[in-house]
């Protein structure tokens, strides 16, 4: 099994002032997911039917988090069901 892959990790806003609020998002995939194809089918009492394709990838759970490796003082506060996402508080003031 490979590892994850982050594809992107930001902070919005990217420049903070001490004390002020902000937002880290970390999006990654899995490179081992697989996909599976599923297909609706809707039909009336005449017979007519009509189908739609639906891809899903099916993906090992990724666990995310964000650490404050210098100990520089960030609030860091994960956000309930949103996984990868961040609310950070910079140090000071």
């Amino acid at each position: 099994m490979a590892a994850p892959i982050i594809d992107s990790i930001s902070a919005q806003p990217a420049t903070v002032n001490p004390g002020q609020m902000f937002v880290v998002s970390i999006t990654a995939h899995d490179p081992d997911a697989t996909t599976g194809r599923l297909v609706g089918v809707v039909e009336d009492k005449a017979g007519h039917a009509s189908q739609a394709t639906v891809l899903l990838t099916i993906s090992d759970p990724l666990s995310f988090s964000l650490t404050d490796p210098d100990n520089a003082g960030f609030v860091i506060t994960p956000r309930v069901g949103q996984p990868g996402v961040f609310d950070c508080k910079a140090p000071g003031a």
